[in-house]
Protein backbone atom coordinates (compact mmCIF):
# COMPACT_ATOMS: atom_id res chain seq x y z
CA UNK A 1 0.00 0.00 0.00
CA UNK A 2 1.77 3.59 -1.35
CA UNK A 3 2.59 5.55 2.03
CA UNK A 4 -0.57 7.97 0.93
CA UNK A 5 -2.74 5.63 2.59
CA UNK A 6 -0.72 6.28 5.77
CA UNK A 7 -0.14 9.38 5.84
CA UNK A 8 -3.50 10.50 5.19
CA UNK A 9 -4.70 8.47 8.08
CA UNK A 10 -2.55 9.84 10.55
CA UNK A 11 -3.24 13.12 8.93
CA UNK A 12 -7.21 12.77 9.36
CA UNK A 13 -7.05 11.00 13.09
CA UNK A 14 -5.13 13.41 14.87
CA UNK A 15 -6.32 15.95 16.72
CA UNK A 16 -5.15 19.13 18.71
CA UNK A 17 -4.55 17.00 22.22
CA UNK A 18 -2.50 14.35 20.53
CA UNK A 19 0.34 17.41 20.07
CA UNK A 20 3.48 17.65 21.67
CA UNK A 21 3.12 21.17 23.67
CA UNK A 22 6.85 21.95 21.66
CA UNK A 23 4.84 21.37 18.53
CA UNK A 24 2.42 24.02 19.42
CA UNK A 25 5.00 27.05 20.74
CA UNK A 26 7.09 25.99 17.52
CA UNK A 27 3.38 26.15 15.31
CA UNK A 28 2.79 29.78 17.22
CA UNK A 29 6.16 31.32 16.40
CA UNK A 30 5.99 29.76 12.63
CA UNK A 31 2.81 31.54 11.90
CA UNK A 32 3.87 34.82 13.62
CA UNK A 33 7.01 34.89 11.57
CA UNK A 34 5.05 34.01 8.53
CA UNK A 35 2.89 36.52 8.62
CA UNK A 36 5.57 38.85 9.86
CA UNK A 37 7.34 38.43 6.61
CA UNK A 38 4.73 38.50 4.23
CA UNK A 39 4.02 41.59 5.44
CA UNK A 40 7.53 43.09 4.88
CA UNK A 41 7.06 41.36 1.54
CA UNK A 42 4.23 42.96 0.00
CA UNK A 43 6.46 45.81 -0.66
CA UNK A 44 8.64 43.53 -3.04
CA UNK A 45 8.87 43.24 -6.58
CA UNK A 46 7.00 40.05 -7.82
CA UNK A 47 4.38 40.32 -4.87
CA UNK A 48 3.14 43.58 -6.52
CA UNK A 49 2.57 42.74 -9.95
CA UNK A 50 1.21 39.36 -8.84
CA UNK A 51 -1.25 41.08 -7.14
CA UNK A 52 -2.22 43.09 -10.07
CA UNK A 53 -2.80 39.70 -11.60
CA UNK A 54 -5.20 38.53 -9.39
CA UNK A 55 -6.88 41.76 -9.15
CA UNK A 56 -7.52 41.53 -12.95
CA UNK A 57 -8.75 38.05 -12.56
CA UNK A 58 -11.49 39.20 -9.82
CA UNK A 59 -13.61 36.52 -8.37
CA UNK A 60 -15.71 35.55 -5.05
CA UNK A 61 -14.06 37.41 -2.08
CA UNK A 62 -13.23 34.56 0.21
CA UNK A 63 -9.37 35.25 1.41
CA UNK A 64 -7.60 38.06 2.55
CA UNK A 65 -4.39 39.25 0.35
CA UNK A 66 -1.79 40.68 3.18
CA UNK A 67 -1.71 44.37 3.09
CA UNK A 68 -3.51 44.81 -0.17
CA UNK A 69 -6.71 45.29 1.15
CA UNK A 70 -8.16 42.70 -1.04
CA UNK A 71 -10.16 39.71 -0.69
CA UNK A 72 -9.82 37.02 -3.62
CA UNK A 73 -10.67 33.55 -4.35
CA UNK A 74 -9.24 30.97 -1.93
CA UNK A 75 -6.26 29.73 -3.87
CA UNK A 76 -5.65 32.94 -5.51
CA UNK A 77 -5.09 34.60 -1.70
CA UNK A 78 -2.30 31.58 -0.71
CA UNK A 79 -0.75 32.44 -3.92
CA UNK A 80 0.01 35.84 -3.39
CA UNK A 81 0.84 35.50 0.47
CA UNK A 82 3.00 32.62 -0.30
CA UNK A 83 5.37 34.77 -2.86
CA UNK A 84 5.39 37.74 -0.29
CA UNK A 85 6.29 35.78 2.32
CA UNK A 86 9.15 33.87 0.72
CA UNK A 87 10.30 37.39 -1.17
CA UNK A 88 12.27 38.40 1.21
CA UNK A 89 13.89 34.90 2.13
CA UNK A 90 13.33 35.71 6.03
CA UNK A 91 10.97 32.90 6.24
CA UNK A 92 11.81 29.86 8.50
CA UNK A 93 14.09 27.04 7.57
CA UNK A 94 14.51 23.63 7.69
CA UNK A 95 17.24 21.06 6.64
CA UNK A 96 14.67 18.34 5.01
CA UNK A 97 12.32 21.26 2.54
CA UNK A 98 14.17 24.75 2.76
CA UNK A 99 11.10 26.09 4.19
CA UNK A 100 7.77 25.19 5.06
CA UNK A 101 5.80 27.98 6.40
CA UNK A 102 5.78 30.20 2.71
CA UNK A 103 3.37 27.26 1.58
CA UNK A 104 0.99 26.04 4.58
CA UNK A 105 0.88 29.21 6.23
CA UNK A 106 -1.31 30.99 3.65
CA UNK A 107 -2.91 28.10 2.69
CA UNK A 108 -4.26 27.54 5.83
CA UNK A 109 -5.62 31.38 6.69
CA UNK A 110 -7.36 31.36 2.97
CA UNK A 111 -9.13 27.93 3.77
CA UNK A 112 -9.70 29.13 7.12
CA UNK A 113 -11.34 32.49 5.55
CA UNK A 114 -12.83 30.29 3.06
CA UNK A 115 -14.93 27.92 5.29
CA UNK A 116 -15.60 30.41 8.19
CA UNK A 117 -15.33 29.59 12.01
CA UNK A 118 -11.87 28.18 12.15
CA UNK A 119 -10.48 28.19 15.67
CA UNK A 120 -6.91 28.41 16.60
CA UNK A 121 -6.42 24.94 18.03
CA UNK A 122 -8.02 23.77 14.56
CA UNK A 123 -5.75 25.94 12.75
CA UNK A 124 -2.33 25.02 14.91
CA UNK A 125 -3.51 21.29 14.49
CA UNK A 126 -3.52 21.63 10.40
CA UNK A 127 -0.08 23.43 10.46
CA UNK A 128 1.86 21.23 12.38
CA UNK A 129 0.39 18.38 10.71
CA UNK A 130 1.09 20.28 7.23
CA UNK A 131 4.49 20.32 8.16
CA UNK A 132 4.57 16.51 9.27
CA UNK A 133 3.80 15.42 5.73
CA UNK A 134 6.27 17.65 3.89
CA UNK A 135 9.08 17.22 5.72
CA UNK A 136 8.41 13.87 6.10
CA UNK A 137 8.95 13.31 2.04
CA UNK A 138 11.84 15.57 2.76
CA UNK A 139 13.43 13.72 5.08
CA UNK A 140 12.57 10.22 3.12
CA UNK A 141 14.04 11.32 -0.09
CA UNK A 142 17.74 12.17 0.89
CA UNK A 143 17.75 15.64 -1.02
CA UNK A 144 21.28 16.78 -0.29
CA UNK A 145 22.91 13.06 -1.11
CA UNK A 146 20.89 13.31 -4.58
CA UNK A 147 21.52 17.11 -5.26
CA UNK A 148 19.53 16.75 -8.65
CA UNK A 149 18.84 20.43 -9.02
CA UNK A 150 15.27 20.43 -7.25
CA UNK A 151 13.95 23.03 -5.25
CA UNK A 152 12.13 21.24 -2.58
CA UNK A 153 10.75 23.83 -0.95
CA UNK A 154 7.78 24.45 -3.44
CA UNK A 155 8.55 20.41 -4.56
CA UNK A 156 7.55 18.93 -1.54
CA UNK A 157 5.41 22.13 -0.19
CA UNK A 158 2.60 21.59 -2.51
CA UNK A 159 1.68 18.58 -0.48
CA UNK A 160 2.10 20.61 2.73
CA UNK A 161 -0.21 22.68 1.53
CA UNK A 162 -2.27 20.02 0.36
CA UNK A 163 -2.60 18.37 3.53
CA UNK A 164 -3.11 21.51 5.86
CA UNK A 165 -5.94 22.68 3.39
CA UNK A 166 -7.42 19.06 4.03
CA UNK A 167 -7.23 19.04 7.44
CA UNK A 168 -9.07 22.03 8.08
CA UNK A 169 -11.84 21.38 5.23
CA UNK A 170 -12.02 17.90 6.83
CA UNK A 171 -11.52 15.75 4.46
CA UNK A 172 -11.96 11.85 4.91
CA UNK A 173 -9.19 9.23 4.78
CA UNK A 174 -9.61 8.63 0.92
CA UNK A 175 -10.54 12.30 0.06
CA UNK A 176 -6.94 13.17 1.39
CA UNK A 177 -5.21 10.71 -0.18
CA UNK A 178 -7.08 12.16 -3.82
CA UNK A 179 -6.04 15.67 -2.68
CA UNK A 180 -2.10 14.11 -2.20
CA UNK A 181 -2.23 12.54 -5.55
CA UNK A 182 -4.03 15.65 -7.40
CA UNK A 183 -1.14 17.70 -5.44
CA UNK A 184 1.09 15.44 -7.39
CA UNK A 185 -0.03 16.71 -10.88
CA UNK A 186 1.35 20.06 -9.36
CA UNK A 187 4.69 19.01 -7.92
CA UNK A 188 7.69 21.32 -9.31
CA UNK A 189 10.57 23.51 -9.11
CA UNK A 190 14.22 24.27 -9.38
CA UNK A 191 17.09 26.28 -8.74
CA UNK A 192 17.26 27.37 -12.07
CA UNK A 193 15.57 30.60 -10.67
CA UNK A 194 18.37 31.29 -8.23
CA UNK A 195 21.00 30.96 -10.49
CA UNK A 196 19.18 33.57 -13.12
CA UNK A 197 18.28 35.82 -10.34
CA UNK A 198 14.44 35.51 -11.47
CA UNK A 199 11.65 37.10 -9.35
CA UNK A 200 10.04 33.14 -9.94
CA UNK A 201 12.22 31.74 -7.72
CA UNK A 202 10.03 34.06 -4.66
CA UNK A 203 6.34 32.81 -6.22
CA UNK A 204 7.72 28.93 -6.15
CA UNK A 205 6.09 29.01 -2.61
CA UNK A 206 3.19 30.95 -3.44
CA UNK A 207 2.50 28.29 -6.47
CA UNK A 208 2.53 25.57 -4.28
CA UNK A 209 0.12 27.07 -1.70
CA UNK A 210 -1.80 27.74 -4.70
CA UNK A 211 -2.22 24.48 -5.55
CA UNK A 212 -2.26 22.58 -2.40
CA UNK A 213 -5.51 24.84 -1.68
CA UNK A 214 -6.97 23.64 -5.22
CA UNK A 215 -5.77 19.82 -4.56
CA UNK A 216 -7.79 19.84 -1.17
CA UNK A 217 -11.34 21.45 -2.65
CA UNK A 218 -10.94 19.38 -5.98
CA UNK A 219 -10.76 16.14 -3.34
CA UNK A 220 -13.51 18.08 -1.58
CA UNK A 221 -15.62 17.78 -4.65
CA UNK A 222 -15.04 14.48 -6.26
CA UNK A 223 -12.53 15.00 -8.27
CA UNK A 224 -9.75 11.82 -7.60
CA UNK A 225 -6.36 12.14 -8.04
CA UNK A 226 -3.32 9.70 -8.08
CA UNK A 227 -3.98 6.86 -5.71
CA UNK A 228 -0.08 5.66 -5.15
CA UNK A 229 1.36 8.97 -5.81
CA UNK A 230 4.71 8.48 -3.77
CA UNK A 231 5.54 4.95 -4.43
CA UNK A 232 3.77 3.92 -7.24
CA UNK A 233 5.66 3.38 -10.24
CA UNK A 234 5.26 6.95 -11.64
CA UNK A 235 5.06 8.26 -7.91
CA UNK A 236 6.85 10.88 -6.17
CA UNK A 237 9.84 9.13 -5.74
CA UNK A 238 10.80 6.82 -8.04
CA UNK A 239 10.31 9.79 -10.95
CA UNK A 240 11.75 12.88 -9.12
CA UNK A 241 14.17 10.98 -7.15
CA UNK A 242 14.74 7.17 -9.09
CA UNK A 243 14.00 5.28 -6.26
CA UNK A 244 16.21 6.64 -3.97
CA UNK A 245 14.37 6.93 -0.83
CA UNK A 246 13.34 5.70 2.92
CA UNK A 247 10.17 4.32 3.58
CA UNK A 248 11.20 3.76 6.83
CA UNK A 249 12.21 7.41 7.29
CA UNK A 250 8.75 8.34 5.71
CA UNK A 251 6.48 6.41 8.18
CA UNK A 252 8.96 6.58 11.29
CA UNK A 253 6.68 6.86 14.49
CA UNK A 254 3.78 8.49 12.74
CA UNK A 255 2.19 10.60 15.46
CA UNK A 256 4.56 10.23 18.03
CA UNK A 257 7.70 12.24 16.15
CA UNK A 258 7.03 15.64 14.37
CA UNK A 259 9.67 17.26 12.41
CA UNK A 260 8.39 20.65 13.11
CA UNK A 261 10.60 20.58 16.18
CA UNK A 262 13.52 20.61 13.80
CA UNK A 263 12.19 24.17 12.58
CA UNK A 264 14.65 27.33 12.81
CA UNK A 265 13.88 30.67 11.95
CA UNK A 266 16.63 33.88 10.37
CA UNK A 267 17.65 36.92 11.72
CA UNK A 268 18.75 37.79 8.35
CA UNK A 269 16.98 38.16 5.15
CA UNK A 270 19.22 36.08 2.82
CA UNK A 271 19.75 32.73 1.75
CA UNK A 272 20.44 30.43 5.08
CA UNK A 273 23.53 29.25 3.62
CA UNK A 274 25.07 32.75 3.74
CA UNK A 275 23.95 32.91 7.52
CA UNK A 276 27.14 31.60 9.60
CA UNK A 277 29.56 33.74 6.96
CA UNK A 278 27.71 36.83 8.35
CA UNK A 279 27.81 36.18 11.81
CA UNK A 280 31.31 34.90 11.87
CA UNK A 281 32.35 38.51 10.00
CA UNK A 282 30.26 40.74 12.61
CA UNK A 283 32.00 38.91 15.17
CA UNK A 284 34.82 39.86 14.00
CA UNK A 285 34.53 43.04 13.52
CA UNK A 286 32.83 43.88 16.74
CA UNK A 287 35.83 41.76 18.76
CA UNK A 288 38.80 42.75 16.89
CA UNK A 289 37.55 46.72 15.83
CA UNK A 290 37.58 46.00 12.28
CA UNK A 291 37.67 48.82 9.34
CA UNK A 292 36.49 48.54 6.07
CA UNK A 293 39.63 50.60 5.09
CA UNK A 294 41.65 48.45 6.37
CA UNK A 295 40.83 45.11 4.99
CA UNK A 296 43.04 43.68 2.49
CA UNK A 297 41.41 40.82 1.77
CA UNK A 298 37.90 37.88 3.24
CA UNK A 299 38.54 34.41 2.41
CA UNK A 300 35.42 32.42 3.35
CA UNK A 301 35.23 28.76 3.58
CA UNK A 302 32.31 27.38 3.17
CA UNK A 303 30.15 23.81 2.95
CA UNK A 304 29.76 21.54 -0.32
CA UNK A 305 25.95 22.44 -0.11
CA UNK A 306 27.39 26.54 0.05
CA UNK A 307 28.23 26.22 -3.47
CA UNK A 308 25.02 28.48 -4.71
CA UNK A 309 25.99 31.36 -2.76
CA UNK A 310 29.45 31.38 -3.78
CA UNK A 311 29.62 30.70 -7.81
CA UNK A 312 29.84 32.15 -10.38
CA UNK A 313 31.62 34.47 -8.71
CA UNK A 314 31.51 37.46 -10.80
CA UNK A 315 27.31 37.32 -10.35
CA UNK A 316 28.24 36.32 -6.43
CA UNK A 317 30.26 39.60 -6.37
CA UNK A 318 28.34 41.98 -8.64
CA UNK A 319 24.87 41.50 -7.79
CA UNK A 320 22.90 41.92 -10.90
CA UNK A 321 18.91 42.18 -9.17
CA UNK A 322 17.90 41.28 -5.69
CA UNK A 323 17.42 37.70 -5.65
CA UNK A 324 21.61 37.63 -6.39
CA UNK A 325 22.19 39.13 -3.75
CA UNK A 326 20.00 37.31 -0.90
CA UNK A 327 22.01 34.62 -2.61
CA UNK A 328 25.68 35.98 -2.08
CA UNK A 329 28.06 35.44 0.21
CA UNK A 330 30.30 38.10 -0.62
CA UNK A 331 27.31 40.12 -0.68
CA UNK A 332 26.25 39.63 2.72
CA UNK A 333 29.77 39.76 3.86
CA UNK A 334 30.28 42.84 2.59
CA UNK A 335 27.39 44.42 3.82
CA UNK A 336 28.16 42.75 7.18
CA UNK A 337 31.69 44.56 7.39
CA UNK A 338 30.87 48.01 5.95
CA UNK A 339 27.31 48.23 7.95
CA UNK A 340 27.61 46.62 10.81
CA UNK A 341 24.37 44.30 10.22
CA UNK A 342 22.54 43.06 7.28
CA UNK A 343 19.12 44.50 7.31
CA UNK A 344 16.08 44.28 5.08
CA UNK A 345 17.11 47.92 3.54
CA UNK A 346 20.60 46.32 2.10
CA UNK A 347 18.21 44.63 0.05
CA UNK A 348 17.09 46.99 -2.14
CA UNK A 349 17.55 47.80 -6.05
CA UNK A 350 19.60 50.75 -4.72
CA UNK A 351 21.32 49.13 -2.11
CA UNK A 352 23.07 46.58 -4.39
CA UNK A 353 23.95 49.33 -6.41
CA UNK A 354 26.03 50.91 -3.79
CA UNK A 355 29.68 51.04 -5.35
CA UNK A 356 31.17 51.19 -1.85
CA UNK A 357 30.00 47.90 -0.70
CA UNK A 358 30.58 46.66 -4.94
CA UNK A 359 34.44 47.54 -4.20
CA UNK A 360 34.59 45.37 -0.30
CA UNK A 361 32.56 42.64 -2.16
CA UNK A 362 35.45 41.92 -4.84
CA UNK A 363 37.35 41.61 -1.76
CA UNK A 364 35.19 39.00 -0.31
CA UNK A 365 36.47 35.08 -2.38
CA UNK A 366 34.53 32.63 -0.96
CA UNK A 367 35.68 28.78 -1.46
CA UNK A 368 34.04 25.76 -1.21
CA UNK A 369 35.14 23.28 0.39
CA UNK A 370 34.39 19.49 0.98
CA UNK A 371 36.21 19.32 4.75
CA UNK A 372 34.40 22.03 5.90
CA UNK A 373 31.88 19.98 8.42
CA UNK A 374 29.64 20.17 11.17
CA UNK A 375 26.54 19.26 12.54
CA UNK A 376 24.45 21.81 9.74
CA UNK A 377 24.96 21.50 6.36
CA UNK A 378 26.62 25.31 6.40
CA UNK A 379 29.35 25.44 8.63
CA UNK A 380 31.73 28.37 7.73
CA UNK A 381 34.94 29.88 8.38
CA UNK A 382 35.64 33.52 8.06
CA UNK A 383 39.58 34.94 7.83
CA UNK A 384 39.68 38.54 7.17
CA UNK A 385 43.18 39.80 6.39
CA UNK A 386 44.85 43.22 7.55
CA UNK A 387 46.33 45.08 5.40
CA UNK A 388 49.05 46.60 7.43
CA UNK A 389 50.34 43.88 9.61
CA UNK A 390 49.53 41.11 7.22
CA UNK A 391 47.19 39.66 10.44
CA UNK A 392 44.29 37.07 9.72
CA UNK A 393 41.65 37.05 11.57
CA UNK A 394 39.38 33.72 11.80
CA UNK A 395 35.86 32.58 13.26
CA UNK A 396 34.04 29.74 12.72
CA UNK A 397 30.56 29.49 13.12
CA UNK A 398 28.66 25.60 12.70
CA UNK A 399 24.84 26.59 13.00
CA UNK A 400 23.50 30.19 12.77
CA UNK A 401 21.13 32.31 15.41
CA UNK A 402 17.83 30.69 15.19
CA UNK A 403 18.82 27.17 14.45
CA UNK A 404 17.03 25.04 17.03
CA UNK A 405 20.44 24.46 18.76
CA UNK A 406 20.57 28.36 19.09
CA UNK A 407 16.77 29.06 18.87
CA UNK A 408 15.07 32.37 19.07
CA UNK A 409 12.42 33.16 21.49
CA UNK A 410 9.03 34.71 21.69
CA UNK A 411 10.43 37.66 22.15
CA UNK A 412 12.78 37.94 19.84
CA UNK A 413 10.19 37.14 17.29
CA UNK A 414 7.89 39.34 17.84
CA UNK A 415 10.83 41.93 17.52
CA UNK A 416 11.39 40.30 14.36
CA UNK A 417 7.60 40.98 13.47
CA UNK A 418 7.55 44.22 14.76
CA UNK A 419 10.65 45.39 12.18
CA UNK A 420 8.87 43.68 9.73
CA UNK A 421 5.53 45.58 10.36
CA UNK A 422 7.70 48.73 9.21
CA UNK A 423 8.33 47.66 5.93
CA UNK A 424 5.35 46.77 4.66
CA UNK A 425 3.70 48.61 1.66
CA UNK A 426 1.49 50.38 4.00
CA UNK A 427 2.11 51.06 7.37
CA UNK A 428 0.17 48.82 10.22
CA UNK A 429 -0.82 50.74 13.68
CA UNK A 430 1.07 49.98 16.46
CA UNK A 431 -2.10 48.83 18.83
CA UNK A 432 -2.43 46.54 15.43
CA UNK A 433 0.76 44.78 15.74
CA UNK A 434 0.48 44.42 19.21
CA UNK A 435 -2.69 43.00 19.01
CA UNK A 436 -1.87 40.30 16.36
CA UNK A 437 1.57 39.50 18.13
CA UNK A 438 -0.73 38.79 21.42
CA UNK A 439 -3.58 37.00 19.05
CA UNK A 440 -1.19 34.36 18.09
CA UNK A 441 0.72 33.99 21.12
CA UNK A 442 -2.44 33.02 22.60
CA UNK A 443 -3.60 31.29 19.42
CA UNK A 444 -5.07 27.94 21.42
CA UNK A 445 -8.10 30.61 22.74
CA UNK A 446 -8.84 32.47 19.27
CA UNK A 447 -12.03 31.32 18.22
CA UNK A 448 -11.98 32.79 14.64
CA UNK A 449 -8.33 32.84 12.91
CA UNK A 450 -9.93 35.56 10.57
CA UNK A 451 -9.99 38.04 12.49
CA UNK A 452 -6.01 37.65 12.74
CA UNK A 453 -5.45 37.76 9.05
CA UNK A 454 -8.31 40.34 8.26
CA UNK A 455 -6.66 43.11 10.29
CA UNK A 456 -3.37 42.55 8.32
CA UNK A 457 -5.81 43.42 4.75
Amino acid sequence: MDASYRLAKNLVKLGYHDLPAETIEIAKKDILDTLGVAIAGSSESGGKELMTLVGEWGGKEESTVIMFGMKVPAPFAALVNGTTAHSLDYDDVILSTGHVGVSIIPAAFSIAERKGNVNGKDLITAVVLGIDVECRLGEASKPLALGPGWLYTPLYGVFGAASVAGKLLNLDEDQMVNAFGIAYSHAAGTRQPIVDGALSKRMAAGLASQAGVFSALAASKGITGAKNCFEGKFGLFNVYHRGEYDNKTLLADLGKYFPIVNLGFKVFPACSATETAIEATLALVKEHKIRPEDVEQIIVHASEYSRNVCEPLEIKQNPRVTVDAQFSIPWVVATALMKGKVTIENFTAEAIKDPIILDVARKVIPRVDAEVRGKDIFPAIVEIKMKASDTVYSRREDVATGHPDKPLSWDDLASKFRDCATHGRKPLPDQKIEYIIQAIHELGNVDDVAEIIGLMG
